[in-house]
């Protein structure tokens, strides 16, 4: 039982993406501190021209797998935030960077936006923790949503400069409250300073590759170790696991991505079926043309093949979308998780409260608190049995609520 007292999700990202340690060393305020070798490898001279430590990448809340690695890696060329951004744009950076934010900082996955407006071609470390995370799906990961990251010191090196020292300093004053608030029941450790922090820091065997589930943070969770993804030795989870455990592994991600919102579609592996799959993405597709194109200022994205589709609002923390649930259902919605359940509940009452809203559309509008969830939803039901629409998505095109 986790007894940790409840810390905001988004202030904890600011925190460590304004690390007052940094802060206060940049400054020249600082003693001597385990993290100077590492803070001071970027060689900036002003704290507004130095690259902010990455608190996460991706829906940590809600991925079902999380990878965490020793420290992130550095480019002069990315486009990344910087101390002298805001707190909004910080916060839609990382929690949005695989899509769905002001900006698509990060394509497929694997291509970063660039400074110039260019993309950077596919980076390895990217395109390996993509193809683990395929690996334990069985299908192509939707990255930021089936999968998020984070590290065990999050300040930017190149070559795991300064990390070593850093280790237990970083890791044991942030790894702890980010897993109270991830949302995934797999961890993936990736390389040996990433486990030397990861069990130093939350504890659990050493000489093992697999372990759990157990009540690791408020959730039971099995971890996984692999080694880094450069080094010179075998590196995906079949090679590195006993066959059983891999399979064990496996159905353990499946059951998770069908559970993890409560609203997934019927059936374990039905779900995906390629009918269902091709369903999906025509019909959101047939949203996404007609939504984007009245907004030339939004990026348009790829149609999803999975039961729902949400994007930014604008606001931290509250997102558009439309899904499909069971019952026959589906909903135009508005999903409010800012990382904090008493702020999430007064979004949730101001919105019902709003004057510009119709008592007619009050009443037609679900008003949904989600008492065993951290999130809330407003949604807008409408029937929809999915088998028989298949040929037929432009049935439901007029169900919407949002920009």
């Amino acid at each position: 039982m986790d007894d940790h007292p409840v810390e905001d999700y988004r202030s904890l990202l600011l925190e460590i993406a304004r690390c007052p340690i940094a802060a206060m060393r940049l400054a020249g305020d600082a003693p001597a501190t385990p993290c100077a070798r590492i803070i001071a490898s970027q060689r900036a001279e002003a704290l507004d021209t130095w690259q902010v430590p990455e608190p996460w990448s991706g829906r940590l809340a809600t991925a079902p797998i999380l990878f965490i690695s020793s420290n992130p890696s550095i480019s002069a060329m990315e486009a990344y935030p910087g101390w002298a951004w805001t707190d909004e744009w910080i916060a839609d950076y990382f929690e949005n960077r695989f899509g769905g934010g002001r900006e698509q900082w990060i394509l497929d996955g694997r291509r970063t936006l660039l400074k110039n407006g260019n993309r950077a071609p596919a980076t390895a470390f990217w395109s390996a923790v993509y193809r683990r995370a395929a690996e334990l799906l069985g299908r192509e990961p939707i990255p930021g949503i089936d999968y998020a990251l984070t590290e065990v010191v999050h300040c930017k090196s190149t070559h795991e400069h300064g990390v070593r020292e850093a280790l237990a300093t970083c890791s044991q004053r942030y790894l702890g409250r980010i897993l109270r608030h991830a949302g995934a029941h797999v961890l993936v450790v990736l390389g040996k300073l990433a486990k030397t922090g990861f069990t130093e820091a939350v504890g659990g065997p050493t000489q093992t590759n697999l372990y759990g589930p157990r009540p690791l943070h408020g959730r039971m969770r099995t971890v996984a170790f692999l080694p880094h993804p450069n080094a010179r030795m075998p590196r995906t989870l079949a090679a590195v696991l006993e066959h059983e455990q891999f399979l064990s592994l496996r159905r353990f991600v499946a059951r998770d991505t069908l559970e993890d919102r409560g609203d997934s579609m019927e059936g374990p592996m039905a779900s995906y079926a390629s009918t269902r799959k091709e369903f999906y993405r025509r019909f959101y597709g047939t949203l996404i043309r007609r939504y984007w194109s009245e907004d030339p200022m939004r990026r348009s994205r790829k149609p999803p093949d999975r039961n729902w589709l949400d994007f930014a609002s604008g606001k931290t923390g509250v997102r558009f979308g439309w899904s499909f649930h069971r019952g026959d259902r589906f909903s135009a919605e508005i999903y409010i998780d800012t990382g904090a359940r008493a702020t999430n509940l007064t979004y949730l009452e101001q919105l019902q409260q709003a004057r510009e809203l119709s008592d007619d559309l009050r009443m037609k509008l679900s008003w949904e608190p989600l008492p065993k969830r951290r999130a809330c939803r407003i949604a807008l039901y409408h029937a929809a049995d999915v088998d028989a629409l298949m040929d037929s998505p432009s049935k439901l095109k007029g169900c919407s609520i949002g920009p």
